[in-house]
């Protein structure tokens, strides 16, 4: 708009003319703003509103539209079943021809395949405007001051907290999150200072996961300073983010993280690897998420001993986001050859949680023992505590517990 007033005021165009090129760029820049929307529709992206999710409580079962009825067809896949995943198209675009001038217009013209390649895409482009902000070169001075001033916070043993919390039977590590794909907002009211005061005074958690991703949970990356500041020294903080880009690492590091999950999923053997590193460069600890054996065997295969210290077997479907209401994926990746072979090479130090409805539903006394019988040592769990008390979570972990029995 700018470019054709000032073709205007220097008479290059004449009015008819700059009022069509003006009438093209306004109808281009509602097309591409409808093209987003339509996108987030798509993949059912959740907004935080207590009075929707009070009316989305009220509705049956029945009439409840999931994310995978929105997305056409089924997702394509791999020969060994994986989600064919690709990343973001940035050369997209066609040629504008307006009087005498040719512009080059940018279009999103593609539409992602699954909620989980909707995810990345999005995450690429909240990266993207984040490398705007501070380059990484900035970024790495930030890191390197921070890792040597004893004044900023310094990455704490998050594996040995959860471990010590074995003592009590089958572990909960509390998960501070706003939202969910399907259903949106978790709780009417959302602090993230005071869900995570309510876990460690109240709840007795000696370790909490703090969602940070913005794109589909509502959390923010200021979520796990703020939760540090709270809870203090004592309690450390694994950071729950879709993990793409080194640059993100150091984000989590200088926000005071002291362990990152990394999907399995989503990173091809030299990415992860590359992930891998560069986290224990900076001292945080790797938390790995998997929902298939294939990835439990390309996991195997990949690492060596000590490169992963604990292993998260996830009832998450990626295609859609939602969960296997059953349980039964988590619970058959314990009991699989594949994860037999991966405790061979890795030995029994890896710590083997679960994660994905744990306690809601039809998931609660029964299958937590299941669980423990298969060999989990404990699950991180954010829905089902907001479900058993949305105001204090506290309160929540307590009867978590007692209802569960799963106390020894």
């Amino acid at each position: 708009m700018e470019v054709a007033l000032a073709m205007l005021s220097s008479g290059v165009v004449s009015i008819e003319e700059n009022m069509n090129s003006c009438n093209i760029f306004y109808f281009l820049i509602v097309s591409h703003q409808f093209a987003t929307i339509n996108c987030y529709l798509e993949t059912n992206r959740p907004v935080f509103n207590a009075a929707a999710r009070k009316s989305k409580q009220s509705k049956s079962k029945a009439e409840k539209t999931t994310v995978s009825e929105e997305i056409d067809g089924a997702s394509p896949r791999k020969e060994n079943g994986e989600l064919l995943l690709k990343r973001r198209e940035v050369h997209s675009g066609r040629a504008l021809t307006v009087s005498t001038v040719e512009w080059s217009v940018a279009e999103n013209l593609a539409k992602p395949n699954s909620v989980l390649e909707g995810f990345m895409w999005d995450k690429e482009t909240e990266v993207d405007r984040l490398r705007e902000r501070v380059p990484l070169p900035n970024l790495l001075s930030q890191v390197k001051l921070a890792m040597t001033d004893p004044s900023k916070p310094k990455p704490r043993d998050w594996i040995s907290k959860v471990k010590e919390m074995e003592e009590d039977g089958f572990i909960i590590i509390p998960e501070c999150k706003r939202t969910e794909v399907i259903g949106g907002s978790l709780r009417e009211r959302y602090d993230v200072a005071t869900l995570a005061r309510q876990y460690v005074k109240e709840g007795d958690a000696k370790a909490l996961s703090v969602n940070c991703d913005a794109v589909l949970f509502g959390g923010a990356l200021e979520d796990i300073e703020t939760v540090r500041n709270t809870c203090g020294e004592d309690v450390p903080i694994l950071a729950s983010d879709l993990l793409l880009y080194p640059y993100q690492l150091y984000k989590l590091r200088l926000a005071g993280a002291d362990a990152v999950y990394l999907v399995a999923a989503v990173l091809e053997g030299k990415d992860f690897l590359y992930l891998a590193k560069i986290a224990n460069s900076l001292n945080l600890q790797t938390v790995v998420t998997v929902t298939s054996e294939v990835q439990i065997e390309a996991l195997t295969e990949l690492l060596s001993p000590g490169n992963v210290n604990c292993l998260v077997l996830s009832n998450r479907d990626l295609e859609t986001f939602g969960y296997d209401e059953s349980g039964e994926q988590a619970l058959n990746l314990l009991k699989s050859s594949a994860l037999d072979s991966f405790k061979e090479k890795h030995g029994s130090e890896v710590l083997i949680l679960v994660e994905g409805r744990i306690g809601v539903g039809d998931l609660g006394r029964s299958y937590i023992d299941s669980l423990k019988d298969a060999g989990a040592k404990g699950a991180v769990i954010g829905q089902g505590l907001a479900e058993i008390n949305g105001e204090n979570g506290g309160q929540a972990l307590k009867s978590f517990y007692e209802e569960a029995t799963i106390m020894d």
